[in-house]
């Protein structure tokens, strides 16, 4: 379900309360409504603080072109797993997300379930790598234009 519509639904679901609120005479039945009006203002709240959807679909352009890269599933990207290659697509999506997106580190960790100081640690990881290793550095500067042109592609069709 999108952002907007589970927004547009809590907004919905909060009017029928308040109407019923209005309609009822039982105390208990009141306080049990206005119960129900607090968890979901609780929801919208929560709502609103979540990234906004193009965002994510960016994030989960850039996991699939990392996935094609580094020949790593994007689940195993997201997941605990520690082995090198999963480890190091993962590292590497990091450090696009961050080059090729206005994501900030903390909603770039959010995305794969970790702390924004992992995100952090791993981008200096790979710019340390790519100082390092030229043939590093051409294969990420090869992901990057396909990560920008994959973006590209989203935002003229209409898919940011």
């Amino acid at each position: 379900m999108s952002t907007y519509f589970a927004r547009e639904r809590i907004i919905d679901a909060l009017a029928s309360l308040d109407l019923a609120l209005s309609q009822l005479t039982d105390p208990a039945d009141r306080q049990h409504i206005q119960t129900a009006l607090a968890a979901l203002e609780v929801v919208s709240l929560r709502l609103d603080a979540l990234p906004p959807a193009e965002s994510l679909g960016a994030l989960s352009a850039l996991l699939l072109t990392v996935q094609a890269e580094w020949g790593v599933d994007a689940a195993d990207i997201k997941s605990d797993r520690r082995e090198q290659p999963i480890a190091e697509a993962r590292q590497v999506w990091c450090w696009l997300a961050r080059h090729a997106t206005p994501s900030s580190l903390p909603r770039i960790g959010r995305y794969i379930d970790r702390d924004h100081t992992t995100v952090k640690h791993a981008v200096a990881q790979v710019e340390r790598r790519r100082q390092a290793d030229a043939a590093f550095a051409r294969r990420l500067d090869r992901l990057k234009r396909r990560a920008d042109k994959r973006l590209t592609q989203r935002e003229e069709t209409g898919y940011a």
